[in-house]
């Protein structure tokens, strides 16, 4: 993989971005390597909103994984979720500021549309 960055100013910081580049390239290729296996990972995609904040789903290779979006190191606030039942996740990674050991749950309609998103008590309502 070659990488340049090129920017307009002197004092603009490229080596910050080159940096966050391989971080998030170095997490990508752990989470392909490492983390649990979900079959149909696409029917938990999605965003999610609450009162509090808001939460995205999203899929990794065959994995789940959650972000909050609003975040302003989103790579390493990235929530590893590992199937326990069915559409029932335990979070087993993350910042420490998370969830980390919490039971993740997606609710789906009688349709089979997702719905809601629950972290440990907390629900998020799926956003269309």
């Amino acid at each position: 993989i070659g990488i340049m960055v090129l920017t307009n100013s002197t004092d603009s910081p490229c080596a910050m971005f080159l940096q966050g580049i391989f971080h998030i390239i170095t997490k990508f290729e752990e989470i392909y390597v490492k983390y649990p296996k979900v079959e149909s990972p696409e029917k938990y995609v999605g965003k999610f909103t609450s009162d509090w904040s808001d939460i995205t789903v999203a899929k990794l290779g065959d994995s789940v994984v959650m972000y909050f979006p609003s975040s302003n190191k989103i790579v390493e606030g990235i929530m590893q979720l590992n199937p326990v039942g069915k559409d029932t996740f335990k979070i087993i990674s993350g910042s420490n500021t998370d969830y980390i050991n919490e039971n993740v749950e997606f609710v789906f309609e009688e349709n089979g549309k997702l719905s809601l998103l629950k972290v440990g008590p907390n629900p998020w309502k799926k956003r269309d």
